[in-house]
């Protein structure tokens, strides 16, 4: 489902959270989303772009703390995809991202002990710094001043795009976590995604 209007209780997020936003910088990264291609950059097409409100959560002495965020989650479709099972590329979905106001990000905790909270500002920052680099490569951007008006240009971009438009092309490097589990396995799941660039 492509949502390219935006409710004004959204917005309204998205411009309470330049300060936030500002503190982190251009980010494109020089399970549970479904399939994935392998790690690695891959040529693609910006397939959808969904907003709405999600919820930020994190811990306190193993109590939940749920912030009320914007949510915004890229899907994007592979340009050339030898192993599709169909004669039609496949499109995977990026973490979606939990973006919260300068308010929120200013109340959260940073702090080395996890059970008072851990580093959530740091996490917040990330955040907008990988959002970031996702909107700069899609606008052809550089810098993203206000984290407002890029959500908003973004949408029109892929708005043109379907209707009639030229596709948005870029490349996308896909991140796995890989770890081990407890019965000594390994594993590798998706993790997120960074839009390289425009080409």
């Amino acid at each position: 489902m492509t949502q390219h209007d935006v409710s004004a209780d959204v917005m309204a997020l998205f411009n309470n959270m330049n300060d936030a936003a500002a503190q982190a910088e251009v980010d494109q990264g020089l399970g549970r989303l479904g399939w994935w291609p392998p790690p690695g950059d891959h040529e693609c097409i910006l397939e959808d772009v969904a907003v709405g409100k999600g919820e930020f959560r994190y811990f306190i002495g193993g109590a939940p703390n749920l912030l009320e965020c914007a949510e915004v989650q890229f899907t994007f479709r592979l340009i050339n995809d030898p192993d599709a099972p169909s004669d039609q590329p496949r499109t995977f979905r990026d973490r979606a991202f939990l973006l919260l106001t300068d308010p929120q990000v200013a109340s959260l905790p940073e702090t080395q002990d996890k059970a008072r909270g851990g580093k959530q500002q740091t996490r917040a920052r990330m955040e907008f710094g990988r959002f970031k680099g996702h909107c700069a490569a899609i606008l052809g951007l550089t810098e993203i001043p206000d984290i407002a008006v890029a959500i908003q240009e973004v949408l029109k971009a892929k708005a043109y795009a379907d209707s009639g438009g030229s596709v948005i092309p870029l490349t996308v490097r896909c991140l796995y976590d890989e770890g081990e589990r407890k019965d000594g396995s390994k594993y590798q799941r998706p993790d997120r995604c960074f839009v390289i660039e425009r080409n």
